[in-house]
C-alpha cells in the first residue's frame, strides 16, 4: 500500500466525499479506517482539515467550469412556490472531484511555502492615526478609523496623520492605492503624495505615485475630487475631476495637464485582481466585497453571522465569487426588487 501522507489523502475521491459528510458509505470507511490506523491522525486531521477549507473551491479554477455549470441554475434561482431543491452534493463533489485533486495538492503545497515565507494576507485591519502600513507582497485591503477603506496595492505604503479625524483626515501615500470615502463634509479627507493633494468629501478614486518617480495620477472612480499642487504659500488647484476622468502630473513641473476619460471596467479589474480571505469572519468578507465591488450584498440567516471564510480571488466577477461563496456555505443568491444581492 503506498505510504499515507497528506497528499495521499487528499488524491482519494472517497476521502473527499468523506471531508465535505455526503457520502454515507464514505464516511462509515474513513470513520473505521482511522479507528484501525490511529498512527495517522495527524494526517487524517491536516487533509480533512484542508479539504474542508473552502479556499478549495476558491482557488480551483479548474473547478469553475465543470461544477459551476451545472449548479448556475440552482444558485441564482429566484423565489419558487414549489418545494426547494436540494444540491446533490454527491453528484457535484463526483463531477468535480477529479479536477480538483490536483488543485487541492498545489494548494496544499502552496499554503506550506507561504507559512515558510511568512506571505502577508490582505485581509482588512483597522489603522490608526500615526500609523504606517506596508504591503508586501501582497495586496490590503485597510479599514481606517472613519469608515474608509483604502486597497493598497503590493510594494506601496500609507501613513495616517496623528491628527486624522480632528479637522481634517489626511493620508500620505507611496505607491498606488484605491480609496473608498466615507463622507463626513465637516473634515475633508486628503491623500498627499509629496507635492500632489488629492482631496475628496465622499468618493472612490485610485492614486498611483510610485516611489521613485517624479508622476501621480488620479483616476475618479465615483464622486469628485480636487487636484491641487504644493506652493510655497499654499496650494494650487490643477482640475477637478469627475467620474471616470483622469489625471497625470509631476511633482515639480507647474505645467498644466489637461484631463481625459479612462475606462472605468479597467479600475473594476483592478480592484477584483487578488482578492484573499484567511479565516476571516463573513460579515468581514461580505463588507469587503460590497466596498471592491460597488454593490450591496445583505445576509438573511442570522446563523451566518458567526460563519468563517478562507479563499482567493483572481479577476473574477462579482457573480463568479458569489457564485462560490454560496458553494461553500450551502446557500444561494438572488438580486432583489431595489438591486441589492440576498444569500438566503
Amino acid at each position: 500500500m503506498e505510504k499515507i501522507t497528506v497528499e495521499y489523502l487528499l488524491r482519494q475521491e472517497s476521502f473527499l466525499r468523506y471531508c465535505l459528510h455526503n457520502d454515507a458509505e464514505a464516511v462509515k470507511y474513513w470513520n473505521n479506517w482511522q479507528e484501525q490506523h490511529p498512527e495517522h491522525a495527524a494526517e487524517i486531521s491536516e487533509a480533512s482539515l484542508l479539504a474542508t477549507n473552502s479556499s478549495l473551491y476558491l482557488q480551483a479554477e479548474a473547478v469553475k467550469p465543470a461544477a459551476m455549470v451545472r449548479m448556475q441554475e440552482y444558485l441564482q434561482a429566484g423565489p419558487v412556490k414549489a418545494p426547494v431543491r436540494q444540491l446533490n452534493w454527491k453528484k457535484i463533489t463526483a463531477a468535480a472531484a477529479v479536477l480538483l485533486v490536483a488543485s487541492l495538492i498545489s494548494i496544499w503545497l502552496m499554503q506550506r511555502k507561504n507559512e515558510a515565507e511568512g506571505t502577508l494576507r490582505p485581509l482588512a485591519s483597522i489603522m490608526k492615526a500615526g500609523e504606517e502600513k506596508y504591503s508586501i507582497p501582497a495586496r490590503k485591503l485597510l479599514n481606517l478609523a472613519d469608515g474608509s477603506f483604502v486597497l493598497l496595492d503590493s510594494g506601496a505604503s500609507l501613513r495616517i496623520d496623528e491628527a486624522f479625524g480632528s479637522e481634517e483626515r489626511n493620508v500620505y501615500l507611496s505607491g498606488t492605492a484605491w480609496f473608498k470615502v466615507a463622507k463626513d463634509q465637516q473634515h475633508p479627507f486628503r491623500v498627499i503624495t509629496g507635492n500632489i493633494r488629492t482631496t475628496a468629501l465622499g468618493t472612490a478614486f485610485r492614486v498611483e505615485a510610485p516611489a521613485g518617480s517624479n508622476q501621480v495620477q488620479v483616476e475618479l472612480e465615483e464622486g469628485k475630487v480636487a487636484v491641487e499642487r504644493k506652493l510655497k504659500n499654499g496650494h494650487e488647484l490643477i482640475a477637478t475631476l469627475m467620474p471616470s476622468e483622469t489625471i497625470t502630473l509631476h511633482q515639480q513641473d507647474d505645467v498644466k495637464t489637461e484631463k481625459k476619460q479612462f475606462a472605468v471596467n479597467g479600475l473594476q479589474a483592478w480592484k477584483a485582481q487578488e482578492i484573499i480571505f484567511d479565516d476571516a469572519p463573513l460579515t468581514d468578507v461580505i463588507s469587503q466585497l460590497q466596498v471592491l465591488y460597488d454593490q450591496p450584498i445583505l445576509l438573511e440567516d442570522d446563523q451566518l453571522m458567526n460563519a468563517t471564510f478562507t479563499g482567493r480571488f483572481r479577476n473574477d466577477s462579482l457573480s463568479t465569487v458569489l457564485d462560490m461563496l454560496c458553494f461553500s456555505l450551502n446557500r444561494k443568491y438572488r438580486t432583489t426588487a431595489d438591486n441589492k444581492i440576498l444569500i438566503y
